[in-house]
């Protein structure tokens, strides 16, 4: 297949998308993640500042003994926050669980050709347009 479908943060990938283009889509650690979303939030930018207490004051590294208490404690605690990853990766790809991965460590019956994992983005990327042509 030779159609390109960009797809949003926050859209879903479904079936339709998906037998009409080669999908490849990125993954992170959730630890990583957790921690942009707060570094992102700390600088007063994205929905979750709104919401939710814990965020660093200490600019620009927010690397503080008080920052990195508040993240621990009061940001990672938060209700809104426990659990966000999941429920943001089933709701992009209507899957529940992280652990469904195979013998070659990748995740199956997802509506993805291929897996781009940002904790090793070059390799796996190349990888994705490899498998693509």
């Amino acid at each position: 297949n030779d159609t390109i479908v960009f797809i949003k943060e926050f859209d879903v990938v479904n079936p339709d998308v998906h037998q009409r283009a080669f999908v490849i889509s990125s993954i992170r650690e959730p630890c990583d993640h957790y921690l942009s979303l707060w570094a992102y939030g700390s600088t007063g930018k994205g929905a979750f500042q709104r919401n939710v207490d814990g965020f660093g004051k200490d600019a620009p590294y927010f690397d503080s003994v008080r920052d990195i208490d508040a993240f621990r404690h009061d940001w990672l605690g938060n209700r809104e926050i426990k659990g966000m990853i999941a429920r943001r990766h089933h709701q992009s790809f209507g899957k529940n669980r992280l652990e469904d991965t195979n013998a070659d460590n990748k995740l199956d019956g997802y509506p993805v050709d291929c897996w781009v994992y940002v904790d090793d983005f070059d390799a796996t990327m190349y990888s994705c347009l490899r498998e693509y042509e």
